[in-house]
């Protein structure tokens, strides 16, 4: 797999791990609430507005044929399938809509989308105020319409099997099938769900997040429990550390079975191919499932911004290594030296402080000094490193799976050797505490956790400039997306693909584009493209520059962009460029699909060029 395609995988799979987070068990389950009798009020109370509508459709996002649970659910032909609704409520999650005439924010609730005035008297006549397009939701006095984004995702992937949450543990996964996959290796994902920003909050981070910070050897006598319960023997001990400190393995290696089974059937062979997906806490469940799972069944694994194995402690092993990393780059002799480089370099002693910190608030710089001279002369650093690899070995690193895991970063990191390239690879795993927790990943040789750097396995991709607060928002799929769609809109203007940076290797490219992006934030926080203060992503600022040409071109021309049409599959819709004329968060991604289909690219201009074109 070449760089731009690798880059094309990373973003299709973002969006799957974004749409695992989705409701998508009222595809085919209504909710069920009965009304009741308020004693205080001496009348019947009414539920809210509560779905109903269930249709048992799985690609697709308009209702084109009558199932027959969209018969029992009165559903008609033309409007938004259960799954495009779903979906939309995750897509579009932090949009706001009007209904029964107050604002609320979608908040990937799909009954946010249904209108129950309190004068109706019964619960059939409760109205679904989304449609699949700007025309009908005029004509339909709705709401909302779908995104172009759902519109592809539906056409594009079938929902072959969804586990809603588990009880106990909140666990929950997706089969889905590409049909619009090249090759059978390609066809099936199965995407695990992470921590949700809501309901189950609690839940997924006490029970699980919290576990995984404490270590894994306390979950072996689950694992214990259930290989004695499936009389299993073989594999015992490897599949003992795929636990990894995760309570929801236990339920993953339950639904792996009703995964086999279904994957038979569909292909009715046994040497069936599943391309593993999660983000967070699922990323973790990813690796889990690949411990567990024989190679011949698994393609590729990607994961984003995932908890690897180990646990806290390891964690914190692995910062005290990156610690004593930096101080070696830092110290010759003194104290004083450690603070005329810090501050030479712009920086302040406060800053390596808070960093020692993190590992123990009981220990200072002079502490860490110490440690770095000790370690020197009884060869202490090179002992750590060595467990640690030995650890890394539980994660059974296999040639035979196509491995990425995928992690965000604030700021390039340095690609010459200096002190300013041990201290970014030093604070960039720090912030995104999720990500960072328990030092080893599946099939990550473990000197890419030291020396963190874009490889072949690894990529970063850098997301600073995109929200002002980067720690609250590195983590969350939001930032990872918007990346990935810009990486990807980049590289398919012509004369960038063939850029020989980008043909050359997969960390080169990433490296590339890290810088990029960081020359564009530079160019617009000084001020050259920042027209309006509110405009605190770098993108957002971007997009105005390139749509402000389409959106003021009239329908004269037939080959103006405004006569341009976008395809979902078998379907395509005339785009209206009056709904980019506002680009926020909640369009961005469709503003890329709009841009691609007009054939409106950037082309990067960098050094090269300009010793091509005859500059200095």
């Amino acid at each position: 797999m070449n760089p731009k395609e690798l880059i094309v995988k990373i973003k299709e799979y973002a969006d799957i791990a974004d749409a695992t987070y989705a409701m998508l068990h009222y595809i085919e389950e209504n909710e069920e609430a009965e009304s009741w009798f308020d004693e205080k009020l001496n009348l019947v109370r009414k539920p809210p507005s509560r779905w109903i509508y269930a249709d048992g459709i799985k690609r697709g996002y308009e209702v084109k044929a009558l199932t027959k649970e969209a018969n029992d659910n009165h559903r008609s032909l033309g409007q938004p399938t259960a799954y495009a609704l779903g979906i939309e409520a995750r897509f579009a999650k932090d949009k706001e809509i009007t209904v029964d005439n107050e604002n609320r924010v979608i908040n990937n609730k799909i009954q946010n989308f249904i209108e129950r005035k309190e004068e109706t008297p019964a619960l059939e006549k409760q109205k679904i105020k989304v449609s699949t397009t700007k025309e009908k939701m005029i004509k339909e006095e709705a709401s909302h319409y779908l995104s172009y984004r759902t519109k592809t995702f539906t056409s594009r992937y079938e929902l072959l099997h969804h586990q809603k949450n588990t009880t106990i543990t909140g666990y929950s996964a997706c089969l889905f099938l590409d049909t619009w996959a090249q090759s059978e290796e390609e066809k099936y994902i199965l995407a695990f769900r992470g921590t949700e920003a809501k309901g189950d909050l609690l839940r997924d981070a006490l029970l699980t997040d919290g576990t995984l910070a404490v270590g894994f050897f306390h979950s072996i006598l689950l694992t214990i429990a259930y290989f004695n319960k499936k009389k299993k023997a073989s594999g015992f001990f490897g599949k003992m550390a795929l636990v990894g400190s995760n309570p929801q393995a236990y339920s993953l290696l339950e639904h792996r079975e009703v995964v086999f089974e279904i994957m038979r059937k569909l292909t009715k062979k046994e040497d069936f191919k599943l391309n593993i997906v999660g983000h967070s806490l699922g990323g973790n469940l990813a690796q889990c499932f690949c411990l567990a799972t024989e190679d011949k069944y698994i393609s590729s694994l990607y994961t984003y911004n995932a908890p690897g194995f180990g646990g806290i402690l390891m964690s914190r092993m692995g910062v005290f290594v990156r610690t004593i990393g930096v101080i070696s780059a830092l110290t010759k002799d003194t104290i004083q030296g450690v603070s005329k480089k810090l501050l030479g370099n712009g920086m302040t002693i406060q800053t390596i402080l808070r960093c020692i910190k993190y590992c123990n608030e009981n220990e200072n710089l002079e502490d860490y000094i110490r440690y770095e001279k000790d370690l020197q002369q009884a060869g202490g650093s090179e002992t750590i490193k060595e467990n640690a690899k030995k650890a890394q070995q539980l994660s059974k690193a296999r040639s035979g799976i196509d491995i990425h895991h995928i992690e965000t970063i604030s700021q390039p990191i340095p690609l010459v050797d200096s002190f300013k390239r041990d201290f970014v690879q030093y604070m960039e795993t720090s912030p995104s505490v999720i990500a960072d927790l328990g030092l080893y990943k599946y099939g990550l040789p473990i000197e890419d956790r030291y020396n963190y750097s874009n490889t072949d396995k690894l990529h970063l991709l850098h997301i600073g400039g995109l929200k002002d607060f980067y720690c609250l928002s590195s983590h969350y799929m939001e930032s990872t997306l918007q990346i990935t769609y810009f990486y990807d809109y980049l590289l398919k203007q012509k004369d960038n693909k063939n850029k020989q940076v980008f043909c050359r290797s997969v960390a080169g490219t990433f490296d590339y584009l890290a810088s990029y992006t960081q020359i564009l934030i530079d160019i617009i926080s000084c001020g050259k493209l920042l027209k309006h203060k509110r405009d605190r992503s770098y993108l957002l600022a971007y997009f105005k520059e390139i749509y402000h040409p389409l959106t003021t071109q009239t329908n004269n021309n037939k080959n103006s962009p405004n006569n341009a049409e976008i395809s979902f599959g078998e379907d395509k819709e005339k785009i209206d460029f009056n709904d980019f004329k506002d680009i926020n968060s909640n369009n961005i991604l469709d503003a890329f699909m709009v841009l691609d289909a007009c054939g409106v690219y950037t082309k990067i201009i960098d050094k090269y060029d300009v010793e091509k074109m005859g500059g200095e």
